[in-house]
Order: structure tokens, then sequence, then C-alpha cells
């Protein structure tokens, strides 16, 4: 019965201690998750703004900043397709020679 006694007794002490040290633990492991995710969002919105940075510059032209070739025809496939359903389509083509020389041209001047 005295040993019994004792068990409890050791039983009332231990468990708060226990209780203390899981808490802190699961506390610690909270933070360590909450920082994860966080460092997880902010990795995310980096990779979305990078995926709008590729699709501009694989729609772009960086010598002057208008729509590429590729941004043309997917422009012009569009518009085909509006124009088959009834839209009013007209188009200009402007074909400059050495246009490149002319925009670093007017680079240079700034």
């Amino acid at each position: 019965m005295a040993v019994n006694c004792e068990l409890q007794e050791q039983q009332k002490t231990f468990m708060p201690l226990l209780a203390q040290t899981l808490t802190r633990e699961l506390e610690q492991a909270n933070r360590q998750l909450a920082s994860l995710g966080m460092e997880r969002l902010q990795l995310y919105q980096k990779l979305e703004q990078q995926g709008r940075e590729f699709e501009r510059q694989a729609h772009e032209n960086p010598l002057t900043g208008l729509c590429n070739r590729r941004a043309f025809f997917q422009i012009c496939e569009q518009k085909v397709l509006q124009a088959q359903q009834g839209t009013e389509l007209s188009l200009a083509l402007l074909d400059v020679d050495f246009f490149k020389h002319i925009v670093e041209a007017v680079n240079g001047l700034h």
C-alpha cells in the first residue's frame, strides 16, 4: 500500500512536468510549421511572379516592348476566330528593314 501511495505521489509530480514539456514541444513544432508555411507562401508568390515574367518575355520584343511574332500570331488567330463569328477585321502590316538598327540607335540617344 505504501508503494502504491508513493507511485501516486510521483505521478502527481511527474504528470504536470510531462504535460509542460509536451506543451512546449508542441508549441515549438507549431512555430516551425507556421514558419514553413510562410516560407512556402513566399516561394509560391515568387514562382507566380516568375511565371508572369516568363509569360511576358515569351510575348514581348525586348528591344521595343511591343508584341513579338508569337504574340502577334496568337492575337491574329483570336481576331480571325472573332471575324468568323461576325466581328469586323482589318489588318495592316508594316515591314521596316533593319528595324533592330533603328531601335538600337534610338535607345542610344536616351
